[in-house]
């Protein structure tokens, strides 16, 4: 079972987007109260992460846990031992939270809607395949369901728009598509 540090950590990469390498030695006054600021280590172009609730109550648990160790950790997220964690080290942490997710989802009622149900088995499905990295995409779905524009995900993540539009168009506006599909043929049936 993995432990709370590492099943926290594993939200933040999936609510923030940001790459192992800046998500695990971002410090804490990147922590600007509304938003994440901070440089990217591969482009160097700086990322302005919103703090969602969810976000937030990450981000105050792990100062929580700062605030018990008598120094002042370098990083925001640390491990049980008050270290910052390092993404090659956490990797084997990241594959035990995935397999107890996937347990606990497949042992999930499905939804009723079947559109929902079907997408709760792609995710789950696609689950088994799932690298850490791979939660950046994750977090730009995310921000494209709640609204945002491909240009404005991009900015926030420090992302070129080229990228944002790929993972949007895989996995967002294709299922909108056939949402609305769905929707249209289920009100043509029900006037037939």
């Amino acid at each position: 079972m993995p432990n709370e540090y590492s099943v926290r950590a594993t939200r933040l990469a999936r609510y923030t987007g940001l790459r192992p390498r800046d998500l695990f030695v971002i410090p804490p006054s990147a922590d600007k109260g509304a938003w994440l600021e901070w440089k990217t280590s591969k482009r160097g172009v700086v990322a302005l992460i919103p703090i969602t609730k969810e976000i937030r109550a990450e981000l105050d648990w792990f100062a929580a846990r700062r605030a018990e160790r008598r120094y002042e950790p370098a990083a925001i997220i640390i491990n049980s031992r008050g270290k910052p964690f390092t993404p090659d080290g956490f990797s084997s942490n990241f594959q035990r939270a995935r397999r107890s997710m996937i347990a606990r989802l497949r042992a999930e009622e499905l939804p009723s809607d079947p559109v929902e149900a079907a997408r709760r088995r792609k995710w789950i499905d696609d689950l088994e395949t799932k690298r850490f990295y791979d939660l950046r995409g994750t977090a730009a779905t995310h921000y494209a369901y709640a609204g945002f524009d491909d240009k404005e995900i991009a900015d926030f993540m420090a992302w070129n728009k080229d990228s944002v539009e790929k993972i949007i168009n895989k996995y967002v506006r294709r299922e909108r598509v056939m949402r609305e599909t769905l929707s249209r043929l289920s009100r043509d049936k029900a006037g037939t």
